[in-house]
């Protein structure tokens, strides 16, 4: 009876990863952000909050105690990453994925100069969906703090469109008419 006992050991391990949270982490969802950390001045490490793009001069991160407002052309640069939201060992990991999908959690880093000339950084947790409208409109206002491929571009090309744009087709090569009779 091994083999009976190694299944249920197996079987138990399986229950045990699907019924223990994956994360401890809350998920940032819809048009929430969370305030990991920086050097602004007034601003705990992780509160919840919402950015604010509607003012062309300012990007404002609105919280429940006050607000952060970042000039767009005080930032120095934008930096987006995205990480696992856990890392389990390889038994576990098997399990989880079986059972559950595994979470990324989406960063945007924003480095800033204040009216001083200090320079700060701010690290925002947003939800999954805000980088696909959050980083254009970033881009757009300050096109000098994007890397470039962290600027906008459509998610997918045009079928219709041949050649993709910026890329030329190559005249065909002049045929040398040499006659099947004569050689070289």
């Amino acid at each position: 009876m091994p083999g009976l006992s190694r299944r249920i050991v197996y079987t138990a391990m399986l229950a045990i990863a699907a019924a223990v949270p994956v994360s401890a982490h809350t998920e940032v969802v819809g048009k929430q952000v969370l305030y990991l950390g920086g050097t602004a001045r007034g601003l705990d490490e992780k509160t919840l909050g919402a950015l604010n793009t509607t003012d062309e001069e300012k990007l404002v991160f609105e919280f429940p105690n006050g607000r952060l407002e970042i000039p767009y052309g005080r930032m120095q640069s934008v930096k987006y990453s995205e990480k696992l939201a856990h890392r389990l060992g390889v038994v576990a990991t098997v399990a989880v994925v079986l059972v559950k999908h595994r979470a990324r959690r989406h960063f945007i880093e924003i480095d800033y100069k204040d009216p001083e000339g200090k320079v700060h950084t701010a690290v925002f947790e947003v939800s999954k969906e805000a980088p696909t409208t959050l980083l254009p409109i970033l881009g757009t206002r300050c096109p000098s703090c994007m890397p470039k491929q962290l600027q906008f571009r459509p998610p997918y090309p045009n079928p219709y469109s041949y050649p993709p744009p910026g890329r030329q087709t190559a005249p065909p090569a002049a045929s040398s008419s040499v006659s099947a009779g004569s050689r070289p």
